[in-house]
């Protein structure tokens, strides 16, 4: 809002939002809706930027599609019916959208635990947080802005210290004083925030990718063997169909899915049992989020345990065998496949209730 309001002082006539909505939840995109509609009304043009459909949808009178660089196709409100399969199509190259973002039938999880969290509080972020992550499955974690979902993946990794509880993996005590003890045990996290976080923006591909496994590209004398390590980033630049001039390209100059791709490949070449994600989609196009959650449950399949937190309870759904509901920094519900509140009306209105 403050950054909309410095603009307004340019006294522009186009105003371009770029992923505004990224970061904001549901009621603060509402009011930043009706400030947008407001700017409309008094002649101010808009160009509204956003990877979530639904918001384009909601929002915009007319809709024009890029795909790969290039005009893939223009709605307008005045005389097409706008909805998002439409759109996605477009935006896909293909004819028709078969769906989300993989078949929604899934197995049962491993009878094997993992990771434990048993009793965990951090003071004025979250509190008593008690639950297992078993093999063989995806655990979504929904909650509000601020609700301490963040935190709580921070202290499961390390990052982040917690003053009660306990973490256990595969029954023995985590004692995780930092990433690096987790990341020895066998965890990993993707963070919400790639380009800070994640990556180091200004290196290449191949070096983003192997940063965290450099024993499994090492030679016979314990140096880093060139050409191992090469063959090694070219195999996961192609699992992972990163479009890229090659693997010496920094990745900061990737488009921000492909960055998100290099992040994923840095952990799966480490091979961790139990991966934790906040928002691994976030400012990602629906191509891009297709891919990733395809192959997370290609990862899944592998006797690991995955936990995702992510703002659109859509793409928890779709990707998860059960959805923990944490709202203020504690446990109000869990709801697995087979229960009747495993859809998006019912995960909000748990969600907003207490």
């Amino acid at each position: 809002i403050v950054s909309i309001a410095k603009a307004m002082l340019m006294e522009p006539k186009l105003l371009i939002l770029d992923e505004v909505t990224a970061a904001l939840n549901q009621k603060e995109v509402e009011h930043l809706f009706e400030i947008i509609c407001g700017l409309r009304e008094k002649g101010l043009g808009i160009i509204f930027i956003s990877h979530k459909i639904r918001e384009i949808v909601q929002i915009c009178d007319r809709v024009v599609v890029l795909r790969d660089g290039l005009e893939a196709g223009v709605f307008d409100k005045k005389t097409d019916i706008l909805n998002e399969k439409d759109i996605i199509n477009l935006m896909l190259g293909e004819k028709e959208w078969k769906g989300e973002y993989f078949q929604r039938e899934m197995s049962d999880h491993g009878h094997e635990v993992l990771l434990s969290l048993r009793g965990l509080s951090r003071h004025g972020m979250y509190q008593d947080i008690s639950m297992d992550i078993h093999e063989n499955e995806i655990v979504g974690l929904a909650g509000l802005k601020g609700s301490g979902i963040t935190e709580l993946m921070y202290s499961m990794f390390g990052i982040m210290q917690y003053d009660e509880g306990r973490l256990e993996m595969k029954g023995e005590v985590l004692r995780a004083a930092c990433p690096q003890d987790a990341i020895k045990r066998g965890v990993c996290m993707i963070t919400n925030d790639r380009q800070r976080e994640g990556l180091a923006m200004g290196l290449g591909i191949e070096t983003n990718v192997l940063i965290a496994a450099l024993d499994k590209v090492r030679g016979k004398n314990g140096l880093l063997d060139r050409r191992i390590s090469e063959k090694t980033a070219r195999e996961y630049i192609e699992m992972l169909q990163v479009k890229t001039t090659g693997p010496s390209q920094q990745v900061q100059f990737l488009s921000g899915g492909n960055q998100q791709k290099v992040v994923v490949a840095k952990w799966l070449l480490r091979d961790s049992r139990v991966i934790l994600i906040d928002e691994p989609t976030r400012g990602i196009d629906i191509k891009a989020k297709n891919e990733i959650y395809n192959l997370l449950i290609k990862e899944k399949s592998k006797n690991k345990g995955i936990v995702i937190y992510s703002p659109e309870t859509r793409e928890l759904l779709n990707v998860c065998n059960r959805i923990i509901i944490i709202n203020r920094g504690k446990i109000i519900a869990e709801v697995s496949r087979s229960d009747p509140d495993f859809t998006e009306k019912g995960i909000l209105e748990i969600m907003h209730s207490y």
